[in-house]
């Protein structure tokens, strides 16, 4: 605007034209920024040194599964690859990405939202039981289909709990508190019964007197990473969410947002 005056909040949304989705959250440079540190985490969970010490303690693959699980997922929801060549794209319902986030806003039920993040618990304890443990530390391939498997999932269900332009949460802050809980949760279950456990979990590592670390330090330690990434990457957002969500808050241009979209998509905001 002129004379350097700031655009009230909503002012971007009611314009004429595409909505500005840099006036909330991370701009477009931060998003490329997000997205390069999303491939960095990448590579350094599927790349050496971090992969070949996988095959010799458990305690280096739940670093893996952590970071494939936990810490990519949000960063490549944070970044909107999909959204970096929005400005160059057709409008509103050009896209097939806002195709998606205008079904998204007219469907906002409360089960969808779960349906959506349920694959990512069950991706969590299906890759952290023992039989695909071993697998992974025995057939180093494995490492693929268990990075495809965490990073899709993980997408999909940090969609419903990020701000990922053109893509909004389908659900409320107090209805993200709880499932963002649902991961993590599941994690900490594996965590604590690996943690607590005197029997060895896994077969296929082997472990002697005086070499590396003994079976009780490596499940122990391993129990100490899955609770410790999983505790810093869900607990401050659900404290920020919780937060927000006491002192009156939901996000004021939230709603604006649907029915805007939700018109020029054709049909009535949900």
């Amino acid at each position: 605007m002129s004379g350097g005056r700031r655009r009230p909040p909503g002012a971007a949304i009611l314009a004429d034209g595409p909505v500005d989705e840099s006036a909330i959250g991370p701009g477009a440079g931060q998003r490329r920024w997000l997205g390069l540190a999303a491939l960095v985490v990448l590579v350094l969970a599927v790349a050496p040194p971090l992969a070949p010490a996988t095959g010799r303690e458990a305690v280096w693959q739940g670093v893996q599964f952590c970071l494939l699980a936990f810490v990519v997922p949000p960063l490549v929801v944070l970044a909107a690859p999909w959204s970096w060549r929005r400005a160059q794209a057709a409008r509103a319902d050009g896209s097939a990405v806002e195709r998606m986030a205008f079904a998204r806003l007219r469907h906002r039920g409360q089960l969808r939202s779960v349906c959506w993040v349920l694959p990512a618990v069950a991706a969590v304890f299906a890759w952290r039981i023992p039989a695909a443990v071993d697998a992974l530390a025995r057939h180093r391939w494995l490492v693929a289909v268990e990075a495809v498997t965490l990073v899709a999932t993980g997408v999909a269900s940090w969609l419903e709990l990020l701000r990922s332009p053109p893509l909004e949460p389908r659900s409320p802050r107090s209805r993200r508190v709880v499932l963002a809980a649902l991961p993590m949760w599941a994690c900490w279950i594996m965590s604590f019964l690996l943690g607590f456990s005197r029997s060895q979990w896994f077969d296929a590592y082997r472990y002697h007197p005086g070499l590396g670390l003994s079976l009780i330090a490596d499940q122990e330690l391993t129990a100490g990473v899955l609770w410790f990434i999983a505790f810093w990457v869900f607990i401050p957002y659900e404290l920020a969410n919780i937060l927000r969500w006491l002192r009156g808050g939901e996000d004021p241009d939230m709603e604006l947002r649907a029915l805007v979209r939700a018109e020029r998509g054709g049909g009535p905001a949900a």
